[in-house]
């Protein structure tokens, strides 16, 4: 379980995020603080409230352009990659999914 501060999935860089993940059969809470990541404690992800600046952005981080967007996509994958057990660690969701953003890997399959 993933809940950010307005409850969405969504975990923003430059906010903390409380996680609740299994474990050996027990659910276990983290304080997520994504500057322990290298992300910026602070984050302005301000934006014109219409879905056209929305899709743009999200098009422009899964086309591997660096910025807020891109940063939050990068650190909410790597989370729940580590919660599905897919990666180790954080860190190595991370990485993983930096470098699926910057080949385009996540925009390939959003275009199939």
């Amino acid at each position: 379980i993933v809940q950010g501060d307005e409850g969405s999935i969504d975990i923003r860089p430059g906010k903390k995020t409380r996680v609740y993940h299994a474990q050996d059969g027990q659910m276990v809470e983290y304080t997520l603080d994504a500057t322990e990541f290298g992300f910026s404690e602070e984050v302005d992800l301000k934006m014109p409230i219409d879905t056209k600046s929305h899709a743009d952005a999200i098009y422009k981080a899964l086309s591997g352009e660096k910025g807020p967007a891109f940063d939050q996509i990068t650190l909410t994958t790597a989370v729940l990659l580590w919660m599905l057990g897919r990666v180790s660690d954080i860190h190595e969701g991370i990485a993983q999914a930096k470098e699926a953003l910057t080949k385009k890997q996540a925009l390939t399959v959003l275009n199939v």
